[in-house]
């Protein structure tokens, strides 16, 4: 950008309102999800519950994920039951998968944590306390 370009830019900011800042916000977005499109990279909403079904964004979003990043308060064997079939073919396509989850008031069953390394080995990555809490 040249220097009489950001000059410019720099002069009108001085004297900008907020709805000027509303829309040009509204612009940017609308720009940089276009340039996405170019560069082939999908645009990915934002999950806000409503009438959608979580479990189901969730899968969906594993099956297309080239690396998975789960970071929970706890984990439960229940719910892990719902989601390893998904993390299992996730591994078959080499998609990383790590997970962080916390001890708080120890909610996190010790077996959610054998089910995933029974059906995962250790392809995934888990926090470093995943041995110190098995052991207990």
């Amino acid at each position: 950008m040249g220097k009489e370009r950001i000059k410019i830019i720099q002069d009108y900011l001085t004297e900008v309102t907020i709805k000027d800042v509303e829309e040009l916000y509204r612009n940017l977005e609308d720009i940089y999800n276009q340039l996405l499109l170019k560069q082939n990279i999908g645009i990915q909403k934002c999950f806000c519950g409503g009438n959608e079904n979580f479990l189901s964004e969730l899968k969906k979003s594993f099956s297309k994920a080239v690396e998975i990043n789960l970071i929970v308060s706890f984990l439960l064997e229940s719910g892990v039951r719902l989601i390893i079939e998904d993390l299992i073919e996730a591994k078959k396509r080499n998609c990383p998968i790590r997970i962080v989850t916390g001890r708080y008031l120890n909610i996190t069953q010790p077996s959610a944590l054998y089910l995933i390394k029974d059906r995962l080995g250790d392809y995934v990555d888990f926090n470093e306390r995943y041995e110190k809490w098995t052991q207990q």
